[in-house]
């Protein structure tokens, strides 16, 4: 994948996780701190992938900035989907299973 794509790539998945920011989640350990901090990585991520893709960011910089951001979405969301940040044990995971049970 030459610089090009991945920075074409980045933009989109990052777009995709501001999109998923935005919208509300059904889930205990999600509220409105959970994703307004899930918007600012991904519009840090977004931010650094749009700015490298046009040549406005050094390419080491914009891969580390955009990288750090990119992993720290993935990371925050497998926080969130395993239950970790609501204290209570409580995730995605075990909501989806209570419903699905009923």
């Amino acid at each position: 994948m030459n610089d090009s794509a991945a920075t074409r790539a980045g933009v989109v998945l990052a777009g995709l996780a501001l999109a998923a920011a935005a919208l509300p989640w059904d889930a205990p350990s999600v509220g409105p701190v959970e994703n307004a901090a899930l918007a600012g990585l991904a519009a840090v991520a977004f931010l650094a992938f749009s700015l490298r893709r046009h040549g406005l960011l050094a390419r080491r910089s914009g891969a580390l900035l955009a990288g750090l951001a990119s992993v720290g979405v993935v990371g925050y969301v497998g926080l969130l989907t395993t239950g970790a940040l609501a204290g209570s044990g409580g995730g995605t995971a075990r909501s989806w299973a209570v419903s699905a049970a009923r």
